[in-house]
């Protein structure tokens, strides 16, 4: 399992990602501009929201 906390104007959430799926946030780098597209979002700890990465999710690094 992997994870990281993105943050936008917008707000901030936790995207996670289990197996195959995790590795496309591992290739991921503290600072970097991203988009993040075709994800299932749940309600995590606290009644929060969190973004899993499903198979058809993609990560694209913007800078």
């Amino acid at each position: 399992m992997s994870e990281m906390f993105v943050e936008d104007d917008s707000g901030q959430i936790w995207i996670k990602g289990w197996r195959n799926q995790a590795r496309l946030i591992d290739k991921c780098s503290i600072g970097e501009i991203i988009s993040v597209t075709a994800v299932n979002a749940r309600s995590g700890l606290e009644a929060r929201t969190e973004l899993f990465v499903t198979p058809f999710s993609s990560i694209t690094k913007k800078n």
